[in-house]
């Protein structure tokens, strides 16, 4: 047993009896642990007086265990209490500060219902304030009214990583896999930050269906393939439309050739406007090339595309492999490349066969005489879905 014998306690001084095996000299305090041999102890004056009791006083408590945390917590606070008498009258309180909030919430909501107008009014400053925090506003930015800062934003622009998506359908299911896809999963895309930029029927191949999405940066594509996928919305429909496909892995991860070259962007159809439906037909050429184009040969190959400038058909976009390891392996990705796809869109299809698929013949020998292609290109014709964005739109009047 320790020699030290606790005989009375007071807020900060222990009075003991016992002789301790440190010095005690009333001249000369000594600082040491009341209990050397516990879990727990403190830092000491030690003090003995003429009748010869020895005073301890605690200079600073060693706190070793959770126990003796709560503990001096719980004292700390009552120490700060300035009417501790009220402590007794807390559940009281509590419940009054909840009934107060409550009829604040009960009069404020009725005096909304009852004038709309004000209600709007109120919460624009709110919805401002957290535009501003979300998005890190300028100083200018932050004196423009709300409605005008979200016209001048725009989202659908700038789309650096791109998924060039070839699935094989089950036979006869294609239209029923249409029907669900654009059902459920443009808007979802959206919402996440990424883009359904066109879905297409494969013209020539009944099981083919060819589609784009977006990202806006190379980290943005697993952060939004990982909440989709991992989302209630896939977890939901996954087994239907996972049972209508016999494949899903022939996907070209793609960037654009140069920064004039994005993939078009378009307005979502109109179901207002566009009664008559999707129009036109778009084009991929697909090129096996031999290398990776650097900026010499990015021009070289514009300088051959150019002979697509013709009425009747519109560039979408120059894409080529986008040379950087799958960030996302649940979806695999073609590694057999590096390609590069040629989009357009055309008018109709006498400006498919009159023009532009003479033109597709002429650049692929072109480029294959000069050795710049490792195997023959491929020309996919594609038939615009009824709720696919690349499509001919109907401001262009050539």
């Amino acid at each position: 047993m320790s020699p030290w014998q606790l005989i009375r306690l007071n807020v900060n001084t222990y009075s003991i009896s016992a002789s301790s095996p440190r010095n005690t000299n009333a001249r000369d305090p000594v600082a040491g642990v009341a209990d050397p041999g516990g879990a727990d102890g403190a830092v000491v004056k030690v003090r003995r007086d003429a009748a010869g009791v020895v005073t301890v006083e605690v200079i600073q408590i060693l706190v070793s265990d959770r126990r003796l945390m709560l503990q001096n917590r719980s004292a700390s606070k009552h120490r700060r209490m300035i009417f501790p008498q009220l402590v007794q009258f807390t559940d009281i309180a509590l419940f009054l500060l909840r009934v107060m909030v409550g009829l604040v919430f009960i009069t404020s909501g009725w005096n909304h219902l009852k004038s709309p107008e004000a209600r709007s009014k109120d919460i624009e400053p709110i919805s401002f304030c957290l535009v501003h925090a979300a998005t890190g506003l300028t100083p200018a930015e932050q004196r423009q009214p709300a409605n005008q800062i979200m016209n001048d934003t725009n989202p659908l622009s700038s789309f650096q990583v791109i998924e060039f998506r070839r699935y094989t359908i089950k036979e006869g299911e294609r239209e029923t896999f249409i029907r669900y896809f654009e059902t459920y999963f443009p808007e979802a895309f959206e919402q996440l930050g990424a883009l359904a930029l066109g879905q297409f029927r494969e013209r020539g191949n009944a099981s083919g269906f060819v589609w784009l999405r977006g990202f806006h940066t190379g980290f943005d594509r697993p952060i939004v393939n990982g909440a989709f996928y991992f989302g209630p919305l896939w977890r939901e429909h996954s087994l239907k439309m996972n049972s209508l496909m016999k494949d899903s892995d022939n996907v070209l991860l793609l960037r654009p050739l140069a920064p004039d070259t994005e993939v078009t962007v378009l307005p979502a159809v109109d179901p207002v406007t566009e009664k008559n439906g999707v129009m036109g037909i778009a084009v991929a050429q697909i090129l096996s090339l031999k290398n990776q184009p650097d900026e010499i040969l990015g021009a070289k190959l514009r300088r051959t595309f150019s002979s697509y400038r013709m009425p009747g058909v519109r560039e979408a976009g120059i894409l080529v492999t986008l040379d950087t390891p799958n960030n996302f392996p649940q979806l695999p990705v073609r590694n057999d490349g590096p390609f590069l796809v040629w989009l357009g869109i055309l008018r109709n299809e006498e400006s498919l066969k009159e023009s532009f698929t003479a033109a597709a013949q002429r650049v692929g020998e072109t480029l294959a005489s000069e050795k710049l292609l490792r195997d023959t290109p491929e020309l996919l014709v594609l038939e615009p879905t009824p709720r696919s964005r690349l499509r001919w739109f109907p401001a262009w009047q050539e």
